[in-house]
């Protein structure tokens, strides 16, 4: 399996620090596209309740829509604050990156992919880990000042 995206290279908006960032964590190059995931989130035997009755669902069906009410926290807080809001997948290690000590994220060093164990740091199974969305938000609002 590669864990390089066969699809989709590394946007313009993704600046070097980025390819850097990637790079130094992957211990080789990024080739010039996307390494996958850059991020993950606790998805596995998630209660919904769906049709009178409740239910598990797990996997990227339950990460996406977390990741993304997160943003979207995070998002109307840096509008109300700093009257900008942060996008692209760049945001994710630019929050790890401008951290000052604070984790961005939870590193899950510990469960596998099927093809990847993850492993302290960036991995392919993980990417940079689940958010912590307070400091997260704390990262971002610091470096768009």
């Amino acid at each position: 399996m590669n864990c390089f995206s066969s699809l989709h290279r590394v946007i313009k908006e993704e600046d070097n620090a980025f390819r850097d960032h990637c790079s130094e964590r992957s211990g080789g190059s990024t080739r010039g596209t996307r390494q996958i995931p850059d991020i993950s989130a606790v998805a596995f035997d998630l209660a919904v309740y769906f049709q009178g009755q409740w239910g598990a669902v797990g996997g990227t069906s339950a990460a996406a829509p977390m990741w993304a009410a997160g943003l979207a926290l995070v998002n109307e807080g840096l509008i109300k604050q700093l009257g900008k809001f942060a996008y692209s997948p760049q945001v994710f290690y630019l929050a790890d990156d401008s951290n000052n000590g604070m984790n961005a994220y939870y590193d899950v060093t510990s469960g596998n992919n099927l093809y990847y164990p993850a492993t302290p740091g960036w991995d392919y199974t993980t990417g940079l880990g689940t958010p912590n969305l307070a400091n997260f938000y704390t990262a971002i609002s610091n470096k768009i000042r």
